[in-house]
Order: C-alpha cells, then sequence, then structure tokens
C-alpha cells in the first residue's frame, strides 16, 4: 500500500495542507469555466446592447465576473495549501510532477500540448486570412458601387489595410511557427526547447500589439464593454507565456509553478467567456438581427482556450518512476564513520609503516 512522504526534499516547512491534492484544482477549473461561460452567456442574450457595446443594466450583478473571481480564490487555494508528495511503493519511489526539475518536466508534456499547439497554427492561418478576405470583401463592395468604370478598376481591394495590419501579419507569421516548432518538440517527446521560449516574446508583441490596435480604433473598453474579456484574456496570456518561458529557462523561483497554473487557468477560462457565448448566441434565432452589430473575438482565441490548460495539465499527468537504493528499501542506515567492529592484528601490515612519521 502505497505511503505518502511527510517531508518535501528540501526539508523546507510547507503550509498546512488541506488533504487534497493539488490537482484537484483542475475540478474546480472545469466547474468554474463551465459555469461562467453558461451565465456570460445568459448576459449576451439579455443584458447588452450591441449597438453601443455596453450593457443595458450596469448595476446588476455581473455574475460571470463573481463566478471567475470566486474560481480563482478556490483554485488559489487548492494550488497553495494542496498536497504534491512523492509516494513510495516496495522498492520504488514515485516523485510527483510538481516536484519534478524542469528539464525532466518537460519531457513528459501531454500530447495534447502538441495537438493544442497544432490547432493554434490552424486558427492563425484562419484567422489571418479571414482579416484579409473581410478587408477584400468590404472593398469589393465598394468598387462595386463605383459608377466610373476605371476609377473602379484602379480601386484596390486591399484599402483599408494600413501598416499596422501588414505588421501584425508578419508578428502572427512568427507565431505560428513557434506553436509549430513547439509542436514538433512535444510530439517528439523534447517538451520546451530554450529557442521556444525565447521566441514566446514574439507572443506577447502579437497581444501587445492586439492590445494597441483595440484601443487606436476608439474601442470603447470599461468594465460593462462586450469587449473587456477579450482585452483580458490578451492581458493574462501575454503573463502567462512570458512566465513558462521563465519556467523552462531554468530562471524558477519559489512561486513560479504556482503563477504558470493560476495564469493559466486563468487565461483559458476568461478565453473560453470570451469566446464561445459570442459565437453561440449566433446560432440563436430570437434577437438574431440585433446582434449583428456584435464585436466578435479573434477565432485564434479559441485555441487560448486549449492550449494554456494542456500546459498547466503536465503537473497532474502522472508520477515520475525512481527505484530507490538498496540500503534505503531494506531500511538500513549506514554513516560516512562507519567501522569494522573487529579487527584482526595479525591482518596489519607493520613491515610497511612509515616510522619517520611517528
Amino acid at each position: 500500500m502505497a505511503n505518502s512522504l511527510k517531508k518535501n526534499s528540501s526539508g523546507e516547512k510547507s503550509l498546512p495542507s488541506i488533504g487534497l491534492p493539488k490537482k484537484a484544482s483542475m475540478i474546480v477549473f472545469v466547474v468554474t469555466i463551465l459555469l461562467a461561460a453558461v451565465l456570460r452567456f445568459q448576459q449576451l442574450l439579455t443584458n447588452v446592447n450591441f449597438n453601443t457595446g455596453r450593457y443595458i443594466d450596469d448595476s446588476a450583478l455581473n455574475l460571470p465576473v463573481v463566478v471567475i473571481v470566486l474560481g480563482m480564490i478556490l483554485m488559489s487555494a487548492v494550488l497553495i495549501l494542496g498536497v504534491a508528495s512523492d509516494k513510495v511503493v516496495d522498492e520504488c519511489i514515485l516523485i510527483n510532477p510538481w516536484r519534478l526539475r524542469y528539464d525532466r518536466l518537460k519531457k513528459q508534456m501531454p500530447s495534447g500540448v502538441g495537438y493544442s499547439s497544432l490547432l493554434m497554427c490552424l486558427l492563425l492561418l484562419l484567422d489571418g486570412g479571414m482579416k484579409i478576405a473581410q478587408t477584400v470583401s468590404r472593398n469589393i463592395e465598394i468598387r462595386d458601387a463605383i459608377v466610373d468604370e476605371k476609377e473602379a478598376k484602379n480601386y484596390s481591394l486591399l484599402t483599408g489595410f494600413g501598416v499596422w495590419n501588414w505588421i501584425e501579419l508578419v508578428i502572427m507569421l512568427l507565431v505560428f511557427i513557434l506553436f509549430l516548432t513547439f509542436a514538433m518538440n512535444v510530439i517528439k517527446k523534447e517538451g520546451i526547447s530554450r529557442a521556444n521560449c525565447a521566441s514566446m516574446t514574439v507572443f506577447a508583441a502579437w497581444k501587445v500589439l492586439d492590445i494597441f490596435m483595440m484601443f487606436s480604433g476608439n474601442t470603447v473598453i470599461a468594465v460593462s464593454s462586450e469587449k473587456v474579456y477579450e482585452l483580458l484574456t490578451d492581458m493574462t496570456s501575454v503573463v502567462f507565456f512570458l512566465a513558462v518561458a521563465r519556467l523552462y529557462m531554468g530562471m524558477e523561483k519559489k512561486q513560479t509553478r504556482f503563477w504558470v497554473c493560476f495564469w493559466g487557468y486563468l487565461t483559458s477560462i476568461l478565453a473560453a467567456v470570451s469566446v464561445l457565448p459570442r459565437y453561440a448566441s449566433l446560432l440563436v434565432p430570437t434577437g438574431y438581427d440585433d446582434r449583428l452589430g456584435m464585436g466578435m473575438p479573434g477565432i485564434s482565441d479559441i485555441g487560448l482556450i486549449f492550449l494554456p490548460v494542456c500546459i498547466v495539465a503536465t503537473f497532474w499527468t502522472g508520477y515520475s518512476y525512481r527505484e530507490m537504493p538498496k540500503g534505503i528499501a531494506q531500511e538500513k542506515r549506514w554513516t560516512l564513520n562507519a567501522r569494522p567492529k573487529d579487527v584482526d592484528m595479525d591482518d596489519l601490515d607493520v613491515d610497511n609503516v612509515d616510522t619517520d612519521t611517528i
């Protein structure tokens, strides 16, 4: 029968345990993300004016926010006070993934991380293609409305696609390469490389540019704005991927793993609350015309629902087995000053004793 080790390898004192494993935070995460998404969907149908992009009744209790805050408090409590101890089974020690070194942890990343990265690559291609397609489609309508044939012929279908849009597409291409190489490394069981960690700054630059363009387009961002979740998703995803880069670059601090889990959970929840209810509301026939003016998040944000939580799940994928030394397995104690109890004087070689040192 497995026995939990009571002391960690460093001998440091830990906070009182609540008796739950740290991976129980995943259960709280699932409940939080489902409940918050359902409440947000209901909120979009009943309390959002899509012409103004604001809530109809600002004084109403924002239930999705309440659920997210309470859920993150519970998840933080489980991560901080939960158990992540090793176990001993016969002559084998089972090392909890939470306690593994980063270089060993990255090699046992679940395959879901690789597949989520490939999904992110696909969504990035669709996102970039849709940005160009929307611009072309809008300009085709404008061109068809021009009476002068010569002017219509010379009208560019990429009119309105400015410098910042092209810069964003270039950065998105670099992010695509990042996640593609990331997926290949994970599938090959090599995990996150140092090059991947360095490239995560490109992802951060992309999201910072996205935030800049959101504000430069005179978009109203407030607590009661329909785009607030989109903004928060961009912000938390930047912090999350920088925390992941810090961990797998070997620059881990005492609470780095906690923050990787915290920001990973929060990013997935905010992405789900931002994306899923707005896409699902398009399937509801009642009030469909009113929701045509609703701002839609980038389709690549769908990947942020799965990828962060899959990376966090690396800490809960399973124990790493290591065979114990025989002395420990047989419960024997050995000391550095151990000596034979009986010495046979006949075995001593007195002829070779250096008398000058006596």
